[in-house]
Formats: C-alpha cells, sequence, structure tokens
C-alpha cells in the first residue's frame, strides 16, 4: 500500500529553498516507489493557485496570517505551527493509509502538535539540511533549558534524517537525539543529467551560447550569495587571478540578494548589505569585468559543463548539492573546512583525491586558483574531475538516495 508523505512549510513556488527544490525533484522517482508526496504550504503570492500539481507533488496553499508581514520571527513560528495542525486533520480527514508529517522546520514551541501525532499514531520525519549555527550551550542553567527545549521538539520525532554522517555527529549531541532516531541520507545527484559536455565542440557551443569567451578560463561558483556562502572571499582573492591571467572570468550563479524565502526583515537587511559589500569589492577589482554574477538561473548544467574550476568557499552547509554537482559534472571543486564538512572518505570523498581543502585566505585561494587554471595543470584538472565524477555516481546517484528515503518512509 503506498505511503503518503504531507511535507509542510510556508514557502512552496519557484524558485524554491534548496531543501525543498530536492523534494521537488525527488517526486516523481518516490512515487515509482509507492511513496505519494504531497505539500501544505501559505499562499504568500496572489498569482498562485490554491491548489496546483508541481512535478508530482499535490500542494495546497492556505491564506496567510496578518502577522505574515514583516516576517517576524513570532510570525513564522505561528505559520509553521498553524500548518502543523492542519496537516494533521487532513492526516485524520484522509485516514486510507499509511500517513507519514515532514516539517519542513521545527521548534520547541511546536511540541503540542507534535504530542497530538504521536498520540494519533501518526509518525513525523525530519530532514536536517545544514549544520547547526548556535554554538554549543555552555552553564549548567542553559544546557537545562536547552536540553528540555530539544527533548520537547525532537525527542517527539521517530527519525531525523541528515545529509551527513559529519552532520549526524553534530546534531546528535546538538539535539540530544537517541542513536535509533537518526538516518543519513545523502543528497542525492542525477548523474546523468549532472555530467561533463559529451566533446570539446559541445563545450565550445556552451560557451558561445553563455557569451563565455573560447580561450576564457572560467571559475564558477553555484549557491545562493549570501554570507554563508563566501563569495567576498572569492572577490578578495580575484585580483591577482585576473593579473596573472587576463582572460580568467569568474562565473557567480545564484540568488542576488534577498529572496521569497528570506521572510525575516533583519536578515533581508543582511543580505543587501551584504550585496553593497560584494558591489565594492567588485568595483575596486582591476578588471571589474572578468567578475559576473548571473543571478538564478533554471538549468545549471550548462554553466557547469562550461567551467573549468568549480569554487565554493562556504563557512557552514549540510551536504552542499551545488559541489555534488559539480562533481558529477567532471568539475574540480575547490572548498574550504566548513563547518558540517565530511571526514575524509564519508560523503564527498578525500581532499587532495575527489576535491581540493583550502584555507580560509584569499592568498591561499588567489594561489591555488592560478597554480589550477594554469596550461600546466590541465592534466591534474583532467584527474581530480575524473575522481570526483567517479565517487559521486558510487555514492550519491539519485536512485541510490531515493531508495534510502523511501526505506525510510516504509519503516515508520
Amino acid at each position: 500500500m503506498p505511503v503518503r508523505v504531507l511535507h509542510t512549510s510556508e514557502l512552496f513556488h519557484h524558485p524554491l529553498p534548496g531543501g525543498l527544490m530536492q523534494f521537488y525533484n525527488y517526486a516523481p522517482g518516490l512515487a515509482q516507489r509507492g511513496v505519494r508526496m504531497q505539500m501544505l504550504t501559505l499562499r504568500t503570492r496572489p498569482d498562485l493557485a490554491s491548489q496546483e500539481d508541481m512535478n508530482g507533488i499535490a500542494v495546497r496553499r492556505l491564506e496567510p496570517p496578518d502577522d505574515m508581514a514583516g516576517g517576524s520571527l513570532r510570525g513564522i513560528h505561528r505559520q509553521r505551527q498553524r500548518l502543523l495542525r492542519e496537516a494533521l486533520q487532513a492526516c485524520s480527514a484522509e485516514n486510507t493509509g499509511p500517513q507519514v508529517l515532514q516539517p519542513n522546520a521545527l521548534s520547541w514551541l511546536m511540541w503540542p502538535q507534535l504530542l497530538r501525532a504521536r498520540q494519533r499514531g501518526i509518525p513525523v520525519v525530519h530532514n536536517v539540511m545544514i549544520a547547526p549555527e548556535s554554538p554549543p550551550v555552555t552553564g549548567a542553567i542553559a544546557a537545562a533549558r536547552h536540553w528540555l527545549m530539544m527533548k520537547l521538539t525532537f525527542g517527539l520525532v521517530p527519525r531525523v534524517v541528515m545529509l551527513s554522517s559529519a552532520l549526524a555527529r553534530t546534531c546528535q549531541q546538538h539535539y540530544h537525539l537517541r542513536a535509533d532516531q537518526v538516518r543519513v541520507i545523502p543528497n542525492g545527484v542525477d548523474v546523468r543529467r549532472f555530467q561533463p559536455a559529451a566533446d570539446s565542440a559541445a563545450r565550445a557551443l556552451l560557451r558561445e551560447q553563455l557569451h563565455i569567451p573560447t580561450s576564457a578560463r572560467v571559475v564558477l561558483f553555484v549557491g545562493g550569495v549570501m554570507p554563508r556562502k563566501g563569495v567576498d572571499l572569492l572577490l578578495r582573492a580575484w585580483n591577482a587571478v585576473s593579473e596573472r591571467d587576463p582572460e580568467a572570468l569568474l562565473l557567480v550563479v545564484g540568488s542576488n540578494g534577498p529572496r521569497d524565502s528570506h521572510q525575516s526583515g533583519a536578515l533581508s537587511a543582511e543580505l543587501r548589505s551584504y550585496m553593497a559589500t560584494l558591489d565594492t569589492l567588485r568595483e575596486n577589482l582591476k578588471h571589474p569585468a572578468s567578475v559576473r554574477f548571473v543571478g538564478e538561473v533554471a538549468n545549471p548544467v550548462p554553466y557547469f559543463q562550461a567551467a573549468d574550476l568549480f569554487a565554493f568557499p562556504s563557512h557552514r552547509e549540510g551536504l552542499p548539492n551545488a559541489m555534488l554537482e559539480a562533481m558529477a559534472s567532471g568539475l574540480p571543486a575547490l572548498t574550504t573546512a566548513f563547518a558540517g564538512l565530511p571526514a575524509p572518505g564519508e560523503e564527498l570523498g578525500h581532499p587532495g583525491e575527489h576535491f581540493l581543502l583550502l584555507e580560509r585566505e584569499a592568498n591561499v585561494w588567489s594561489r591555488t586558483l592560478v597554480d589550477m587554471l594554469s596550461p600546466a595543470a590541465s592534466a591534474r584538472r583532467a584527474e581530480i574531475g575524473q575522481a570526483a565524477r567517479a565517487w559521486v555516481c558510487a555514492t550519491n546517484d539519485l536512485e541510490r538516495t531515493l531508495d534510502l528515503w523511501a526505506r525510510t518512509y516504509f519503516e515508520l
């Protein structure tokens, strides 16, 4: 009998936040495995339909509350509580088979809804997609309060899915999880879609379509442009790169500044300030035209296939999907020791063999970029890119990830 999984999230429309985009992509494959996905969300724009099908996900949108305006933290928590209450009612109304609740975000204020789900025999699964931002709790009173809040939240959730073993180790301690609650399911990559260009002619055609000179050495970043992602480090390193290689080109693909998923007013202000900093850094470059902010794109595959290197100087992650997609595309990836980085041999492979791990210093990045872009490093780039693709195909293939998710739902 199929399992019905009812997700809840304040936002579900294009462009989607990263974690929700994963399940948007997973829906057809999960349907083939007997998992029927639905989404309960809010109608955050007047042009959004109250009900629609999105890639096999049955989406139902509720009218947002009045206190949603401004994106206050209190308002966001109330939205999440309301959606979970509505989801519980929907489960009771359609009690025709096994059902699972999957809230996109959890807070300790949701414990009454989580308790009702347990009392009604409706299992809850939560997917932790990024390393915790808050520092370890110190002091006896603060530690006791933190323990109580985590138990009121995660203690009522039978399965907590992590993207990596490193994330599982961190979150098991931070959220006070039992070992039987934890599952590790890495992001899945469609390795048939994300793959190297067929040949040099196909690559040249892609560059022509993207208005990239054939002779340019291209460094690519893909991701939301925000402080956590570290794009400022690339710009601080770029002067030395463009001086040594005037034809070098840095492409920044991803959202520039606040988007719909950035509901908090404080976060929007932070993003605007960060974008102003990046604008200043770019204006102060000796070759400002060597950096292109492309913005969000519907299909990043051509950019992966047209680039020479992938640069990802993030500060904090779960398991970065963009890096996995770059590796699957045969790109040598450069990254830093971000919070959540898997240990050598875990979900991202081995540093030095499947990707390059750099210190968070602009001079280190500039020196490494210059070295790796040089003609003498072409064999090294090809070696790392081939090893990276082989690793992702063996460990992060989408079909394997879908099997693991389906197994988790059915065992609940």
